[in-house]
C-alpha cells in the first residue's frame, strides 16, 4: 500500500529530474554570455532608429512612428519596446541585454515543449525536448549571444511559435483568432520574416479537425486573410528599399538557391570546402527532409488520417519558417554569395528546420513502429538513435569554434569600448573601427547623449588631464603592466612611438593605450591613442603565455596637436582599464628637443 502510495511522488520527482536535464543546454549560452560579454554596443545599436530612440523617450519626444520607423529590411518594433521597458532598469547595458535575448530563447524552449506536448502522443517528449535545446541554445549563434542587437534576432520565432500554439488551443474559435492575430502581429512587426506568421500560423487555424470542421472556419478564414492582409499593407506603409552597402541586387534563381541552401546547412561545424559546397549540401539534405515530411503529410491527407496530420501540421510550419526565412534573407542578401549565408547570426533562423525534422521524425517513427512489420520497426528505432547520437555530437563540435569566436569578439568589443571611452579626447582613434562603419560625426553626437542619459558604463572621458583618471589604488587582478619602448621620426614630421602592454594577472593584453606630452604646468595632456594587439614576440621569454604575444600597440603622432611653445616634449604612454574608466601610467619616458 505503502509503494502505491509513493510510486506517483517517485514518478513526478524523475519527471522533474528529465525535465531538468533536457533544459540543461540552456545553460551553454549563458556561460558564453557571463563569459564573454562586453558592455559595448556595436553599428546598428547607435544608429538612429535604434539609439536614438531611446533619447527621444528620454526627452519625452518619441512617437508611434519612432517606434515602428523601418531599420534595414525590418521594422523591430518589439525589440524596441523590449528596450524601452528595460533600459530604465539596465541602463542599456549590454551584458544585460544579451541576458534578456537569452530569456527570449528561454521563452522560445518553453513553447517548443508545447508543441511537443501537445502533438507528441508516444513516449520520449522530454528527450525530443531536449534535442530540439541542444539546437536552440546552440554555441554556433554565438554573434547573437554576444551582441545586443540579436536581441531582434530571436524575437520573431517567439511570436511565431506562440501563434501556432494558440491556433491550437482549446478557446473559442474566435477568441482564438483574436489571440493569433495579436500574436502574428507583434512578429510582423519584430523583424522582417516576422510576417511569415500570416501564411504559416492560418493554416494551422484553419485546419479541420472533429471539433471544428471547415463548415465552421471558412468565416474565420476569411477574417484571417483580411486581417493579415491589412497588417502587411501596414508593413510596407512607407517601406523603402534598404541601402545595400554598395552592392547590386541579384535576385536570380541560381544565387538565391544557393544562398538558401547554404544558409539552411550553416548548423554543423562541417569542413571547409569551396563555395561553402559542404553547408550547401546538408541544407539541401535537410530540405529533402522536409519535402518528403510534407508528401507523407498529404499522403496521410488523402487517406484521412486527420488527427495525425493536424499533430504534423505545426512542425511542419516550423520547418517552413526556417525554410522561408532563408528565402526571404536571399532575395536581399544573395549577391553576398554563400559565404555571407553561414554567417553565426543566421543559425538563429536556419535552427528551426532541424528541430522540426526530429518531432517530425518521431510523430512519422511512432506510426511506422505501429503498422510496419517489426523488422522495419527495429531498423526505425536504430536509425533514431543513430540520429539522435550525430544531433549531439555535432553539437558538441560546435563549441571550440563557438569559443575561439566568442574571445575574438570580446576583444574586438574591449577595443571598441577603449575607443568609446576616449572619444571626446580623441575622435582620431585607431579603434574607432570597431564600432562599425558609421559617420564619425553622428556617433560623436549621439555618444554624448547617452553618456549624459547616464548610458555608457563607465562614463566618458570628460577631461584630457589624465592625472584626473589615474589609477590610485592597486587592485592585484586589474594591475597592468608595460613599457614604451619605440620612437621613431617620419620624414614628414609625423613620430611615432611603440611598447606592449598587459593585464599582468588576467592574462591578456591591455585592451587600450594612449598618449601624452607634459603641458607648462607639468599635466599629462592625453593628444593620440594607439592602435592595439600588435604581435609582440620578441618578447616570448617575458610572457610565455601564447595568449599575451599580441600585446604590442602603436600610436602616430602628429606634432600640429601639441602647443608650440612646449619645446622639450615628455611623452609617456597610460594604459586604459575599459571596466573602471582609469589609467595606469607605463614604464618608459620619451624626450624630444623640438
Amino acid at each position: 500500500m505503502n509503494e502505491a502510495v509513493l510510486s506517483p511522488s517517485r514518478t513526478s520527482r524523475h519527471r522533474r529530474l528529465w525535465l531538468f536535464l533536457a533544459a540543461l543546454p540552456a545553460l551553454a549560452p549563458l556561460i558564453l554570455i557571463l563569459r564573454y560579454g562586453v558592455d559595448f554596443h556595436y553599428f546598428d545599436e547607435w544608429t538612429p532608429d535604434m539609439a536614438g530612440v531611446f533619447i527621444k523617450a528620454h526627452a519625452h519626444q518619441l512617437t508611434l512612428g519612432d517606434i515602428l520607423a523601418q531599420h534595414n529590411e525590418h521594422r523591430p518594433a518589439t525589440t524596441r519596446l523590449i528596450l524601452l521597458a528595460t533600459n530604465p532598469i539596465t541602463h542599456w547595458n549590454n551584458v544585460d541585454d544579451l541576458v534578456v535575448g537569452w530569456l527570449l530563447v528561454v521563452t522560445a524552449s518553453l513553447l517548443v515543449w508545447g508543441l511537443i506536448r501537445r502533438t507528441q502522443t508516444g513516449g520520449g517528449g522530454i528527450f525530443l525536448w531536449f534535442l530540439c535545446n541542444l539546437l536552440l541554445f546552440t554555441p554556433a549563434q554565438n554573434e547573437n549571444w554576444l551582441w545586443g542587437m540579436g536581441m531582434a534576432n530571436f524575437t520573431p520565432a517567439v511570436f511565431i511559435l506562440a501563434t501556432f500554439l494558440a491556433a491550437q488551443s482549446r478557446l473559442w474559435i474566435w477568441v482564438r483568432l483574436i489571440f493569433c492575430a495579436a500574436l502574428a502581429s507583434l512578429a510582423t512587426i519584430s523583424i522582417g520574416n516576422g510576417i511569415l506568421a500570416w501564411p504559416l500560423g492560418g493554416l494551422i487555424l484553419v485546419w479541420p479537425h472533429a471539433r471544428e470542421p471547415w463548415s465552421k472556419k471558412k468565416w474565420m478564414a476569411l477574417v484571417w486573410v483580411i486581417v493579415g492582409a491589412a497588417a502587411i499593407l501596414l508593413y510596407q506603409h512607407g517601406y523603402r528599399e534598404p541601402e545595400h552597402h554598395g552592392h547590386p541586387y541579384v535576385r536570380t534563381p541560381g544565387a538565391v538557391l544557393t544562398y538558401t541552401l547554404a544558409y539552411m546547412g550553416n548548423i554543423p561545424p562541417l569542413g571547409d570546402f569551396p563555395g561553402e559546397m559542404d553547408r550547401m549540401v546538408f541544407g539541401g539534405v535537410m530540405c529533402l527532409g522536409a519535402l518528403a515530411s510534407g508528401i507523407c503529410f498529404l499522403y496521410l491527407v488523402r487517406a484521412g488520417r486527420r488527427e495525425l496530420c493536424g499533430r504534423m501540421l505545426p512542425w511542419l510550419m516550423v520547418a517552413g519558417y526556417g525554410i522561408l526565412s532563408g528565402l526571404i534573407a536571399a532575395f536581399y542578401r544573395a549577391e553576398f554569395g554563400p559565404g555571407q549565408a553561414v554567417s553565426s547570426r543566421y543559425v538563429t533562423y536556419s535552427i528551426y528546420l532541424p528541430i522540426a525534422l526530429v518531432v517530425l521524425a518521431s510523430i512519422i517513427g511512432d506510426e511506422v513502429r505501429q503498422r510496419a512489420p517489426q523488422r522495419w520497426s527495429r531498423r526505425w528505432r536504430r536509425g533514431a538513435v543513430a540520429g539522435a547520437t550525430i544531433l549531439i555530437l555535432l553539437q558538441m563540435m560546435t563549441f571550440p569554434r563557438a569559443i575561439f569566436d566568442s574571445a575574438h569578439r570580446q576583444q574586438n568589443s574591449r577595443l571598441g569600448k577603449g575607443a568609446l571611452l576616449l572619444l571626446n579626447i580623441v575622435p582620431a582613434n585607431p579603434q574607432i573601427a570597431y564600432f562599425g562603419p558609421l559617420p564619425l560625426d553622428q556617433l560623436v553626437g549621439t555618444v554624448n547623449e547617452l553618456n549624459e542619459m547616464g548610458y555608457v558604463h563607465p562614463p566618458l572621458i570628460a577631461s584630457n588631464d589624465a592625472d584626473l583618471i589615474l589609477r590610485r589604488e592597486s587592485d592585484d587582478r586589474r594591475d597592468i603592466s608595460g613599457e614604451m619602448d619605440g620612437f621613431s621620426k617620419s620624414p614628414g614630421g609625423l613620430m611615432y612611438v611603440g611598447g606592449w602592454a598587459i593585464y599582468q594577472h588576467l592574462d591578456r593584453p591591455a585592451d587600450s593605450v594612449f598618449i601624452t606630452y607634459r603641458d607648462a604646468g607639468g599635466h599629462p595632456i592625453i593628444f593620440a591613442a594607439a592602435r592595439m594587439r600588435l604581435p609582440r614576440t620578441d618578447l616570448g621569454v617575458m610572457l610565455p603565455a601564447d595568449e599575451l604575444h599580441d600585446c604590442g600597440w602603436e600610436a602616430a603622432l602628429d606634432p600640429s596637436l601639441i602647443p608650440a611653445d612646449i619645446h622639450n616634449l615628455r611623452l609617456s604612454a597610460w594604459a586604459l582599464d575599459v571596466d573602471t574608466g582609469e589609467a595606469t601610467p607605463l614604464r618608459g619616458v620619451v624626450a624630444v628637443q623640438r
